[in-house]
This record gives C-alpha cells, sequence and structure tokens, in this order.
C-alpha cells in the first residue's frame, strides 16, 4: 500500500513538474532566486566622488600595448541613475547588433562605411535601455547581478539568439589572461564592481605621465571592451608596468580605464564582484 502512495505522488508531482516547464520554457524559468538581500548595482544615490586626483609617472620612454574589441563597444549615457545594468546591456546589444542586425530591429547600431559605432538615437536606443530595465527587475535600489544577466539573457532569447557568460574572474581578481583573450576574440566583459577607482584620462607627455582618476563610491556596471598595458622604462630599463582594463562607463564619458595591476604600486582589486565575457550567437 505504501509503494502505491509513493508512486501516485511521484505521479502527481511529475505532472505538476510537467504543467509548470510547459507554462514557462525553458529560458523563462530562474533556477535561483534573487534573494531580498541580493548586492544591487546602480543605486539612487550619488555615483560621483569628490574624491580626484592626480598621479605623475617620470619616465625616459615608454611602450604601451592595446588589445581591443573590434570599433570598441557602443557609448551609451544611463538614462537613470539607478540604470547602469540596463545601460551596460544595451551597449552589448547594441555591440553584436553590427553582427546580427535584428537585435535592435529597425536600427543600425552602427557606421556602414567605418564600421564605428553611433551614439543613442532619441528612439531605439531609449526603448531598448527601457526594455532591459523591465526585464531586469530593476528598482528604485538598481539591479541585481543575477536579474541583471538573467534580463539580458532573455531579450537575447526574445529575438532569436543566444546569449553566454564565461567568467573572468580568478579568485577575487581579475584573470588577465582570460579578459585579454576576450579582447582578442572580440567578446566584450560586463564588470560588476563595487567602490572603484576609475582613471578618466591619461595625458601623455614627453617623459611623465599624468593620470586624472576619480572614485565611483557606489556599485556599478561597466563594460570592458580593451586591455591596454604600459611599461615604463629609465636607463634602458623597465622599471614599471601598469596594465588597465579599459571600460565604457554609461556615465557620459567617453572611456575610462581600471587599473588592475601595477609592479610599482599595489592595486587593491576589493573592487570586483563578478566580471564575464558576453558570447552571443
Amino acid at each position: 500500500m505504501k509503494t502505491k502512495i509513493r508512486n501516485y505522488l511521484f505521479t502527481a508531482t511529475a505532472a505538476i513538474l510537467l504543467l509548470i516547464a510547459n507554462l514557462f520554457p525553458v529560458g523563462m524559468v530562474k533556477l535561483f532566486a534573487d534573494t531580498a538581500d541580493a548586492q544591487r548595482f546602480g543605486t539612487t544615490v550619488q555615483l560621483y566622488s569628490t574624491n580626484t586626483s592626480t598621479e605623475t609617472i617620470e619616465y625616459e620612454s615608454r611602450a604601451d600595448d592595446l588589445y581591443e574589441t573590434i570599433n570598441g563597444v557602443p557609448q551609451y549615457t544611463a538614462l537613470a541613475s539607478n540604470s547602469c545594468g540596463a545601460t551596460a546591456g544595451a551597449a552589448i546589444v547594441g555591440f553584436y547588433d553590427k553582427y546580427y542586425e535584428d537585435l535592435i530591429p529597425n536600427y543600425t547600431s552602427y557606421y556602414p562605411a567605418t564600421g564605428k559605432y553611433r551614439i543613442s538615437d532619441k528612439v531605439y536606443i531609449p526603448a531598448l535601455m527601457n526594455e532591459l530595465y523591465t526585464l531586469m527587475q530593476t528598482t528604485s535600489t538598481g539591479v541585481s547581478e543575477s536579474n541583471c544577466l538573467s534580463g539580458l539573457r532573455q531579450y537575447i532569447q526574445n529575438h532569436s539568439h543566444s546569449i553566454s557568460y564565461s567568467s573572468v574572474k580568478s579568485s577575487s581578481k581579475i584573470n588577465e589572461t582570460a579578459y585579454q583573450d576576450s579582447m582578442n576574440a572580440n567578446k566584450p566583459v560586463i564588470i560588476f564592481a563595487k567602490n572603484v577607482e576609475i582613471v578618466t584620462y591619461i595625458s601623455k607627455g614627453t617623459s611623465s605621465d599624468t593620470l586624472s582618476k576619480m572614485d565611483i563610491n557606489n556599485n556599478h556596471v561597466f563594460v570592458g571592451f580593451g586591455y591596454y598595458r604600459v611599461k615604463y622604462y629609465e636607463n634602458g630599463k623597465v622599471f614599471r608596468t601598469d596594465t588597465y582594463m579599459k571600460v565604457a562607463t554609461g556615465l557620459g564619458m567617453d572611456t575610462a580605464f581600471i587599473r588592475v595591476s601595477s609592479t610599482a604600486v599595489s592595486v587593491s582589486q576589493s573592487w570586483l564582484v563578478n566580471a564575464y565575457s558576453v558570447t552571443i550567437t
């Protein structure tokens, strides 16, 4: 008798699961629900810090290498103070729209003559960002990492394409080799950061560089599209090597850099929450 009851229960459970599967196709069901205390990005508090600074590096000569996605990424600016997830997602969609032009229907995200990406228009990109804002379940406190990734996935699947995420984080740091490989493979990286210092400008002189730096005093989502390495020489020998991620901030500035390593100064990566190379096919 007990065996029959167990069989009935198993059959009933299987039927319920089948019903759920039919109502919510693969790609729509969240396997891991967001928790109320999940870390959120792009909150409404002030992103910018009054803590700005400069750093001057003197040298005899310098050499730099830049590995970058083809034509960078679209430089879109956030529509709202808590929408950095949707803005980063839109930049990734705009990047891949160059290769799959049905990702943003009736809109071309780049200039066909040059391949360079357009800045945001007044209709299609704002609509894209608003749609992602909703799909990512963004609230007045921002967006969680899981909702950001699943919302972007849902948008891509809604347009009959596939998306995959590959971590470029190793322990608590950026895996520089994996990040560089992503750039060489022409794949942008979505970066979840907290309280990070960015370099907003690098002024190159004949014998010195001046770095303009600024703190982002909150959790923020960036899109990485370049790997930048600078070697500084004195008396014919390298005395310092700095490595940066070149990123789109979504904050109205064209480009910024996040320094991930240096042989001359200690560089903490405590700002890193997660980072993923993004592939859309």
